[in-house]
């Protein structure tokens, strides 16, 4: 039976050779699997996840290191059924960036939601489309940025 440090040394491995840097996940995870089996865990648990992650001293770091961790439950899934994931939305951070909600309150318009008008009044009375920023459009079939025609 594979251990979850084996795991998380071949998951770091397979992510690296997709190209991440993977900057601070190997502690990270390294200390979360260190928790589990400190517990006597095997598998990951969204009750061992939320334990990990409010240990952390911000709440925007605690979001980070559940995503961290909800990323490598997705992967021990592969392997292990009893592995639970945690929900996108669960953490702290995971729904409205903490800034972005004080500085809409601040200018009284409250938690903006695409197609809004105060969305619209966020950005100087102009609609904002992600795929959009730079004057194109997203082509159908993919490959980011075209010109508009």
């Amino acid at each position: 039976m594979t251990t979850l440090a084996e795991h998380l040394d071949r998951y770091l491995a397979v992510r690296r050779a997709l190209g991440y840097r993977l900057e601070g996940h190997s502690r990270v995870l390294a200390s979360f699997v260190d928790d589990l089996e400190a517990n006597g865990q095997s598998s990951v648990t969204v009750t061992s996840a939320l334990a990990f992650a409010s240990a952390a001293a911000t709440d925007r770091r605690a979001a980070a290191q559940l995503s961290m961790v909800r990323r490598f439950a997705v992967y021990l899934s592969a392997f292990d059924a009893s592995t639970e994931i945690p929900p996108v939305n669960l953490g702290p951070g995971d729904r409205w960036p903490i800034p972005a909600l004080r500085v809409l309150a601040e200018r009284g318009l409250g938690p903006a939601r695409r197609g809004s008008s105060a969305a619209t009044r966020a950005v100087g009375g102009q609609r904002h489309h992600p795929h959009r920023a730079h004057g194109g459009h997203r082509h159908p079939l993919g490959g980011g940025l075209s010109p508009r025609p």
